[in-house]
């Protein structure tokens, strides 16, 4: 989000370019030579089991959120990287629009987790008919007991 705001500040927002795209390939290269839970495959939507009761709360609506921002991310930061070849400057049009799609996506995605967040929080601790506060207060949300 701060290379976003950075755009008009070129050697800032540029370093900042640099250091997404840094984390890009360490975060890739984490996933495919590390553990199963640490892998790309957590990113990766299932739609079984979603129906009109469950549709919007179903954990695929939030997966496929996360994994539109990721993708979103990575072609912003390769278009950004494109504008600095030769002839670069072809790209800047696209840089721009997918850069202003990542943050509508970033803003989705926030709303979604905030409108729906004892739900998902309820679910990710598995404690079945307790509010957060509930939950906190007993101890079971800090060590999904």
């Amino acid at each position: 989000m701060l290379a976003y705001f950075t755009g008009d500040f070129g050697l800032i927002h540029d370093w900042l370019g640099y250091a997404v795209a840094v984390i890009i390939v360490l975060r890739l290269g984490w996933a495919v030579f590390n553990p199963r839970q640490l892998g790309l495959n957590r990113f990766y939507p299932v739609f079984d089991g979603i129906g009109w009761p469950n549709a919007i709360t179903h954990p695929a609506i939030n997966k496929t959120l996360i994994l539109a921002v990721a993708f979103s991310v990575i072609l912003a930061t390769a278009t950004g990287l494109l504008t600095l070849i030769e002839c670069g400057e072809v790209f800047d049009d696209q840089h721009e629009g997918v850069s202003g799609l990542v943050i509508y996506l970033v803003i989705a995605h926030a709303a979604y987790l905030y409108l729906l967040r004892e739900t998902f929080a309820r679910a990710f601790h598995a404690v079945p008919g307790r509010s957060i506060e509930e939950a906190c207060r007993l101890g079971i949300a800090q060590n999904g007991q």
